[in-house]
C-alpha cells in the first residue's frame, strides 16, 4: 500500500567496521551525525546495489529516509483524489486516527487509510478510511479495504476537485 520509508545507502560487514573503528577512533574522539557517516562511507562495500552474496558475515545495512511522495503527487495533479496510508504499531485508535488526520491535512488528501500492524492477522486486516470530516468506513479484510476505498473515491466524483 505504501513505498518504503528507507532505502539501502550501503552495506558493510560487521569486520570492516570493525577495522575501521579500530583505526580511526581515540578515547578524545567525539561521536558526531557527521563522524558516524564518514566511518559508515569508509567501510561500505562497492556498489551496494548488488546482489550480497549468501557468504557474507554479519552484513549490516545503512538506511537513509526516501522522500515523501504525497506533496509531490499533490503540487503534480492537484485535482486529482489523492488517497494516503498510514500503517503504525501497537498504538490506541485515538492516537492512530489522529496521526492519519495529521497525514490528511498536511499533505492535502482526499482519504487516509488508517492501520495498525499489530491488528492484522492473516485474513483479518483492521482499517479506517477517513476523510477531513470524519471517519467514513472501518474494515476488517483487504478486500473489504480495496472495495471501500474505490466506493469512496468513486462517491467523490472526478469534478468535487475543481
Amino acid at each position: 500500500m505504501a513505498v518504503s520509508d528507507y532505502k539501502t545507502k550501503s552495506v558493510l560487514t560487521a569486520g570492516a567496521l570493525a577495522e575501521v573503528l579500530k583505526h580511526e577512533l581515540h578515547s578524545d574522539t567525539v561521536i558526531t551525525e557527521e563522524w558516524t557517516e564518514k566511518i559508515l562511507e569508509r567501510a561500505s562495500l562497492p556498489d551496494c546495489n548488488c546482489k550480497l552474496s549468501s557468504q557474507m558475515k554479519s552484513p549490516l545495512i545503512h538506511l537513509e529516509q526516501t522522500p515523501k511522495i504525497l506533496p509531490k503527487l499533490r503540487q503534480l495533479a492537484p485535482q486529482a483524489i489523492l488517497v494516503g496510508f498510514k500503517l503504525l504499531n501497537q498504538v490506541s485508535n485515538e492516537v492512530l486516527l489522529n496521526t492519519a488526520r495529521e497525514l490528511l491535512l498536511k499533505n492535502s488528501c482526499d482519504f487516509v487509510l488508517a492501520n495498525d500492524s499489530s491488528q492484522i492477522h492473516g485474513d483479518l486486516h483492521t482499517a479506517y478510511l477517513i476523510d477531513k470530516d470524519k471517519t467514513i468506513g472501518t474494515y476488517q479484510t483487504k478486500e473489504e479495504i480495496a472495495v471501500g476505498i474505490v466506493e469512496a473515491v468513486l462517491s467523490k466524483g472526478v469534478y468535487d476537485r475543481k
